[in-house]
C-alpha cells in the first residue's frame, strides 16, 4: 500500500476562536491582576509610611507595565506553541475491493 503525497490544502486556514478566547482572557486577567495587586500594595505602602505624594504607587503602578508585557509575551508564546504542536487529522483508509463491495 503506497500513500500519495500530501498537498497543502487549497481551503482557508480555521481559526480556533476558543484559543483565542482562552488567550485573550489569560493575558487580560494577568494584566488586571498584576496592575491591581500593584496599585493596592503601593497604596498600602504609602499609608503604612504616611507619604503624602504617593511615590510608591506610582513607582510600583509604572513597574507593572514592563512586568505585565513579559507575561503577555509568554502567554502568548505558549499559545502559540500549543497551536503549532498539534498536527492535523488524517484519516487513513484502504482502498474498497470489489468483493467488500459485493458483501
Amino acid at each position: 500500500m503506497t500513500l500519495k503525497p500530501s498537498y497543502p490544502s487549497k481551503r482557508p486556514p480555521v481559526l480556533n476562536t476558543g484559543l483565542i478566547v482562552t488567550v485573550g482572557s489569560q493575558v487580560g486577567g494577568a494584566i488586571f491582576g498584576i496592575i491591581m495587586i500593584a496599585l493596592l500594595v503601593g497604596l498600602g505602602l504609602d499609608k503604612l509610611l504616611q507619604t503624602t505624594k504617593h511615590p510608591f504607587t506610582i513607582i510600583l503602578f509604572l513597574g507593572s507595565v514592563p512586568f505585565s508585557m513579559v507575561i503577555t509575551y509568554l502567554l502568548a508564546t505558549r499559545a502559540a506553541k500549543s497551536i503549532n504542536s498539534q498536527e492535523p487529522v488524517i484519516k487513513h483508509s484502504r482502498p474498497v475491493e470489489e468483493e467488500d463491495k459485493r458483501e
